[in-house]
């Protein structure tokens, strides 16, 4: 639980250090037992509306917001209002779309390759995401869908199997 706290206050604040959110975490946590820390109760339960909260109160302008939230098997993505994807958690089938399968702890682009030069750039222009248990979903204003992640039964719709670790073109038409 505190994982997924700590997720959404640096997804607040990727600038956010680990000491001020553990120093947050313990400000805003409600004392159970004896005050501060104590043997039965620890810090006291975590407040994670008021942790967000506070976070988002300290930063002085976040840029750009997070606008939407998917969360997979065991991976999470952020869209932001910029229309770019960030990712992070785990990343055994490229369900990060990074590029590769190491997983992470922090946020990472989502980034695909120019279809005319080969080279990667920031996913972006995205509009809708959707996170699936190991692949992801995404629709750009222009109404092109992308996927990547597992596809061990051609779930992605790209006319194939086999995992893909970055954001490739949904095939309507076969």
């Amino acid at each position: 639980m505190v994982a997924g706290i700590t997720a959404l206050m640096f997804a607040a604040d990727p600038d956010l250090t680990t000491a001020d959110a553990r120093q947050i975490l313990y400000e805003t946590a409600t004392d159970l037992g004896d005050p501060d820390y104590d043997p039965y109760f620890g810090w006291g339960l975590v407040n994670a509306s008021y942790a967000v909260y506070e976070v988002k109160n300290r930063a002085d302008l976040l840029w750009p917001p997070i606008v939407d939230v998917s969360a997979g098997g065991y991976h999470s993505l952020f869209l932001r209002k910029d229309g770019t994807i960030q990712a992070t958690g785990l990343n055994s089938d490229g369900q990060l779309g990074d590029g590769t399968t190491v997983s992470r702890a922090t946020f990472g682009q989502v980034t695909e390759i120019d279809e005319y030069y080969g080279e990667f750039s920031d996913l972006e222009d995205v509009r809708f995401v959707e996170a699936g248990y190991y692949y992801n979903y995404v629709i750009r204003s222009d109404g092109r869908a992308f996927s990547w992640g597992c596809n061990t039964y051609g779930e992605l719709g790209n006319c194939c199997t086999g995992r893909t670790q970055l954001p490739v073109a949904v095939s309507f038409w076969y």
